[in-house]
């Protein structure tokens, strides 16, 4: 018998002699239990568990995701104004230049890139690609808190979402944002739950760099500090306890948070100038609300979370139901953070992008949701049934999907639509009376999940990599409000073979614009003699113009003209959504095919009339 054996107390019998009580064992008095052997000679690397090793995976499908064709669509008005902020800083005007960055955040991570990897466009969107890969991996710091499982299950919804892919590829601060929101819920989960004063800098830092990101940032803080005070007054926190901070604790992490701002705002102060954007961020941010013009517009983003992220709508709402019947209070306070978001979507109406407000907490609580369910015991017969529920899911998506495209093609064939809506609902049905089989409710909840999850993945990251790689300048798409076309990117090598040419010197022309575009200064930077202004001028004294359509008559005595377009936006406005035909609406819903043209904006590209010949 061993010494720890032996100090085991003899059980005592209680009253009743139904049961054994054993009181407190204390250890023997020579000291802490020393490690095995074994386990000293471990390697470090057995610290890693294989949930961890998939969320590596996770992370490299990420990145590879964010950066393939990072620069294939031409930058938007926003995010040429963001480039061209972070470009003009290296220039020998750029520290009197009156252009301010959109994000004075991404101004400060990606200024100091461009000098070592130059100003090109996929450069431009490098370090919002970063960020929204890390993104993934964060729910690996709630790993206690959320589970093995919760943490993956998050992190593939974080990694498949439409939403978050669309932003991580896109040049502004809101994927910055979305990094610092959800770092700063973390690290004062972790301060509540763990009690180490470090989080509390952790989330001092966050805030300070989601201060200088976007407007989006403050919605995101905003709604989860009310989630966090809704769930403190009704049960929030039952199971820690409250951090022992001092007044000295809560001064260093505001000036932890002062600093970081300034730093961020600021490019450690290499660009001060920058802090006016700064500045006004809250500004902009309060000029959102009520600025919704019809029901359509108010109800944009909710539509949009029906667009676009299907996996929040469905395993979203599954959880905050699971959360508010469990009373779980971590669970808790992403539901009222949820329900927060919606409130302030529905106040800051048309704001499309306040989506995303609803995907961090929605996301979260669908990991707890999955952990949850497989700390229950599971039945050996319920994985068959798993994996025949994910055979008739994704076998019911291609035969409906198939359906509905004769449908479209033929929809003078009415008695199809019958034959389709048969098959869904039959393989819908068997699919739901599979778990039948095995009576137990948590089995039937348990099949639910995992049965749906696989097929919303699949949906999410095509749907995401359509709207991050092919649609993010199309107008037809909600999230679109002013897309760019294709033509500019095919200007700019036409205009240095003219430049080439006439001077011998791809960047030596005379060119003049008579248009106002953060587009047109991007993409046309690099021909220093570039003039701009309102009215044409006089006489043939520049190479090239570039002007709008309305000043063709006179030019065309002196220049040879072709004209481009230069943005696009969709044509059909909100309210005539109802009356249109529902052909066309599930057309572009599913397939993506659309027969309504964008209205476009179209500029005139004259070159002189002996430089063309």
């Amino acid at each position: 018998m061993s010494e720890y054996e032996a100090n085991w107390p003899d059980p005592i019998d209680d009253e009743t002699g139904d049961e054994e009580l054993f009181p407190i064992w204390t250890p023997p008095a020579h000291g802490p239990i020393s490690v095995p052997a074994e386990a000293a000679n471990l390697p470090a690397s057995s610290a890693w568990t294989l949930a961890d090793g998939l969320l590596f995976l996770l992370l490299l499908l990420a990145t590879i995701r964010n950066l393939a064709d990072l620069g294939n669509m031409p930058l938007s008005v926003n995010e040429a104004t963001n480039a061209l902020a972070s470009w003009l800083q290296w220039q020998p005007a750029g520290a009197t230049a009156p252009l301010l960055p959109l994000s004075p955040a991404y101004l400060t991570f990606t200024s100091p890139f461009t000098q070592l990897f130059g100003s090109s466009d996929a450069m431009m969107r490098l370090v919002p690609a970063l960020f929204g890969a890390a993104l993934v991996a964060l729910p690996w710091l709630l790993r206690r808190q959320l589970g093995p499982v919760g943490m993956l299950v998050s992190s593939a919804l974080f990694l498949t979402s439409p939403t978050i892919t669309a932003m991580a590829r896109t040049a502004d601060g809101s994927s910055l944002a979305l990094f610092a929101a959800l770092l700063l819920a973390i690290s004062w989960i972790r301060l509540y739950a763990d009690g180490d004063r470090r989080w509390l800098f952790s989330a001092a830092a966050m805030l300070g760099l989601g201060l200088a990101t976007a407007p989006l940032f403050y919605g995101l803080l905003l709604t989860g500090y009310l989630g966090w005070q809704l769930q403190s007054r009704y049960g929030l926190v039952a199971e820690w306890d409250r951090p022992e901070l001092n007044r000295a604790d809560w001064r260093q992490a505001g000036l932890t948070a002062l600093v970081v701002w300034i730093a961020a705002s600021s490019m450690v102060l290499w660009a001060p100038g920058a802090l006016a954007a700064a500045v006004t961020l809250p500004g902009t941010w309060l000029s959102q609300f009520f600025t919704g013009s019809d029901i359509f517009n108010w109800i944009s983003p909710i539509l949009a979370m029906g667009r676009y992220e299907l996996a929040l709508l469905i395993l979203g709402l599954s959880a905050i139901a699971w959360a508010t019947w469990s009373g779980h209070p971590l669970g808790g306070f992403f539901t009222y953070w949820f329900s927060s978001a919606l409130v302030l979507i529905l106040l800051q109406g048309a704001i499309v992008e306040n989506l995303l407000l609803l995907v961090l907490p929605g996301y979260l609580l669908a990991g707890m949701l999955a952990q949850a369910l497989t700390e229950l015991k599971l039945s050996v017969r319920l994985w068959p049934f798993i994996i025949a529920g994910n055979v008739l899911l994704f076998g019911s998506f291609i035969n409906l999907s198939r359906h509905l495209r004769h449908i479209l093609s033929y929809p003078e064939q009415t008695g199809y639509q019958f034959i389709a809506l048969f098959c869904f609902f039959f393989f819908i049905v068997v699919g739901a009376l599979l778990p039948l089989l095995d009576v137990e409710l948590p089995a039937v909840g348990q099949y639910a999940f995992f049965a749906v999850l696989p097929l919303l993945l699949f949906y999410s990251w095509g749907t995401g990599w359509w709207l991050g790689h092919e649609a993010a300048n199309n107008p037809l798409e909600r999230w679109v409000d002013l897309g760019t076309d294709g033509d500019i990117q095919e200007i700019v090598p036409t205009l240095r073979e003219i430049a080439r040419q006439a001077h011998g010197d791809p960047a030596n022309l005379d060119l003049f614009v008579a248009h106002d575009s953060p587009v047109l200064s991007w993409y046309l930077r690099e021909f220093a003699s570039m003039e701009q202004g309102q009215g044409v001028p006089n006489g043939g004294q520049f190479d090239v113009i570039i002007a709008p359509t309305e000043l063709q008559t006179s030019l065309s005595a002196a220049y040879i003209g072709s004209d481009f377009v230069l943005y696009q936006q969709q044509a059909t406005v909100a309210g005539e959504v109802a009356g249109a035909a529902w052909q066309d609406i599930l057309r572009w819903w599913i397939f993506r095919q659309s027969r309504e043209l964008p209205v476009q904006e179209r500029l005139i590209l004259w070159v002189r009339a002996d430089l063309a010949q």
